[in-house]
């Protein structure tokens, strides 16, 4: 169930009790204060699973708390269970919110160093031009060798130009 933060934080100034009987705007604003002490109890990172699912069933209880003292100060007539399941919440919005929290959730293990990005090397771009380098540099290095397999080496003296024979 959402709800934007801005109508939440918007209850104290609307539901006064001073501007309104104190009943029914008190019930609203007490409701609206459990829940948001609920939203400073969030379960650490890396609590078990159990927690947070305990976190959450007890964050939309209190929200539907909340939701149904609005109702009736409002005068509707909505049920707690009307509230509970969600008038109309379209499954189009729903599989985006939930993608969106995958892709955040995968993000955030890869810079936590928890995940990497899997990568496949599916093709190498070449052209000839490369390839005859690449066979040219591989039979120079090659020619460096002797029979023996020891490297061949020239020493030049001083200024001259004349190669020294190995």
């Amino acid at each position: 169930m959402m709800i934007s933060l801005e109508a939440l934080n918007s209850i104290d100034l609307e539901f006064s009790p001073r501007l309104f009987s104190r009943t029914k705007e008190r019930a609203v604003i007490d409701a609206w204060r459990a829940l948001f002490g609920e939203y400073g109890q969030v379960p650490p990172d890396g609590a078990p699973a159990h927690e947070v699912l305990a976190w959450n069933n007890r964050v939309n209880e209190r929200l539907v708390d909340l939701l149904f003292a609005m109702s009736r100060t409002l005068g509707y007539d909505f049920s707690e269970e009307q509230l509970r399941r969600g008038i109309y919440y379209p499954r189009g919005r729903f599989d985006l919110e939930q993608t969106q929290l995958a892709i955040l959730r995968g993000l955030r293990s890869i810079v936590d160093g928890n995940a990497s990005i899997p990568m496949k090397v599916t093709e190498f771009p070449s052209s000839p031009e490369l390839l005859e380098a690449q066979i040219s540099m591989m039979q120079k290095s090659a020619g460096a060798y002797g029979p023996d397999g020891a490297l061949r080496v020239r020493m030049v003296m001083g200024n001259s130009a004349k190669p020294s024979k190995p």
